[in-house]
């Protein structure tokens, strides 16, 4: 399991100028992922077709490498997730998972760059959101487009409830168009892989929830499992049925069975109170508490090894990605899938 670090430890002060900061890695992740370059036009790949010509060079973004393609004559870089170094965009997404707010986010980067650079970074607390909301869309992106070859035994589905904001808490009283005190974040995970199908904030605890959570999941992952489980909530079981008719569904209530859905709790909404959606923190948009939400499944599925598997990450476990050993190599493997 990936180390939690403090801040000025992930900040470290012997980190060069165009150097990537990099997170503690698991001593089991000892091998570099080849993440096998190919041109992102004709798609051509390998020493035969690809070249390295030249550097683009960047005052605000930082040096890019530059490829040559034989077949199609084409130049061709990396994709960038913003206007800003892989240091700036990692830094965001370990910082968003500590639990910081983007406004504290924007003032620990702006501190470390002049810190180090001598540079006033120019970054807000937009920015800081839409960084990790256009990496978060390119991940679930990538995961619809790769295939994977897996079948599924048994998923499991709950949800668990999140605060707003007080601000919005005053607006939505005035309104008097809600009844509710939560938001809600629906989970599906597979019991076998323990790979995090999906996450779906709401502003209800209803069927279309369910529904749309099971059908995100089904299309994620190309593939249905055998049994579904949950905690007896009629919203879970009628939301699977929409989809699946003939789905079969083994439902206990806590009192029935305390344990009947413990893998759900223990591996995910455990991970992820103790990440960036802490459960007395309070969001001001629905649309905010999604992205972090994703971004914590990201980490679960593509950074975090488990013994039980061998090591190995959820995503790798299913074919979905090699493992990483920190944000910069799966912001590059994105960039070049």
């Amino acid at each position: 399991m990936l180390n939690q670090v403090r801040l000025d430890e992930f900040l470290g002060k012997n980190r060069s100028k165009n150097k990537a900061c990099v997170l503690p890695i698991d001593a089991r992740q000892r091998e570099l992922v080849d993440f096998g370059v190919s041109c992102r036009y004709c798609g051509a790949r390998g020493e035969e077709w690809i070249i390295k010509r030249g550097v683009r060079h960047n005052t605000k973004k930082g040096d890019a490498q530059r490829w040559y393609c034989k077949r199609c004559g084409r130049r061709f870089s990396p994709k960038r997730f913003g206007n800003y170094p892989t240091w700036v965009i990692s830094a965001t997404l370990s910082l968003l998972l500590k639990g910081l707010d983007p406004s504290q986010v924007a003032n620990e980067l702006r501190l470390e760059a002049k810190r180090h650079d001598n540079k006033n970074l120019k970054i807000s607390r937009q920015t800081v959101c839409n960084i990790a909301e256009r990496f978060v869309r390119a991940v679930l992106d990538y995961e619809e487009r790769k295939k994977v070859d897996c079948v599924f035994r048994e998923w499991q589905i709950d949800d668990t409830p999140q605060h707003y904001s007080q601000q919005l808490d005053r607006q939505l009283a005035k309104s008097k168009k809600h009844d509710y005190d939560f938001w809600w974040l629906t989970n599906i995970i597979d019991t076998e892989s323990f790979y995090w199908g999906v996450t779906i904030a709401s502003d209800k605890r209803d069927a279309d929830a369910s529904e749309k959570a099971v059908r995100t999941a089904i299309k994620r992952l190309k593939g249905v499992p055998d049994i579904w489980r949950c905690d007896g909530l009629e919203s879970h079981i009628a939301g699977i049925k929409r989809v699946l008719p003939n789905a079969v569904i083994f439902s206990k209530t806590k009192t029935e069975d305390f344990g009947h859905i413990n893998l759900i709790e223990g591996v995910v909404h455990s991970f992820l109170r103790s990440k960036g959606v802490k459960k007395r923190k309070k969001f001001r948009s629905l649309k905010f508490l999604q992205i972090l939400a994703d971004l914590t499944r990201i980490f679960h599925n593509f950074l975090r090894p488990f013994d039980s598997l061998g090591g190995l990450t959820p995503a790798a476990k299913i074919g979905m990605a090699p493992p990483f050993r920190s944000w910069e190599e799966l912001l590059e493997y994105i960039a070049w899938h």
